[in-house]
């Protein structure tokens, strides 16, 4: 199972069975790969010519953590 369907399985989980499990994953990081650089880039939450992505901890990948974090405060890896 790759991390984001592990993600996509705990969230799931944690909304159909929120009174038995509760899972603060509000400091989650959102799993970047190329495809979602490539969408972040059309949108312009990156400059694909400044902002290069490399994997994690890469200025691209913080943009898109920073960017999910304001928009998505409670679940920024959603």
């Amino acid at each position: 199972m790759g991390t984001k369907t592990a993600r996509l399985a705990v969230r799931w989980i944690h909304e159909l069975m929120s009174d038995y499990v509760t899972i603060d994953m509000s400091n989650s990081k959102v799993p970047v790969d190329t495809l979602l650089y490539r969408v972040a880039a059309r949108l312009g939450i990156i400059d694909p010519e400044s902002d290069t992505y490399s994997g994690a901890n890469s200025p691209a990948d913080k943009m898109i953590q920073q960017f999910a974090r304001r928009t998505f405060p409670k679940y920024p890896f959603a």
